[in-house]
């Protein structure tokens, strides 16, 4: 499932991706995206140039990767990404809410993969 993405997210993908790291899903949201890779789940804010720490995030697929569904209200609702006590909310809108749940199911899946 590879999901809609801005020609800028695409552009910041070249820049982040690992040679041979394969996206498998990507989810736009107000500002920003979130990209499901084969390796790692990563968030791009528009106008990343302009926040070269916060700009692009990035966790690795690996069992210390939390990834959480917050409650879904008002037509959004938002997911809580969290590796070693540092989260990071991201928001998505309800139309966008089922390819969310998949991410979330797809990321913790292949995170415990890594253990087996």
């Amino acid at each position: 499932m590879i999901g809609r993405m801005s020609l800028e997210t695409a552009e910041a993908l070249q820049e982040v991706l690992d040679q041979g790291e394969s996206v498998i899903a990507a989810l736009p949201s107000l500002g920003s995206a979130l990209v499901l890779s084969d390796r790692r789940l990563i968030i791009i804010r528009d106008g990343r140039t302009f926040r070269p720490r916060t700009g692009v995030r990035s966790w690795p697929l690996d069992p210390t990767l939390k990834v959480e569904l917050g409650p879904l209200r008002n037509g959004a609702g938002s997911l809580l990404i969290d590796r070693e006590r540092r989260a990071i909310s991201f928001f998505v809108s309800e139309r966008d809410w089922q390819d969310a749940i998949w991410i979330v199911d797809e990321a913790q899946r292949r995170s415990h993969a890594v253990e087996a």
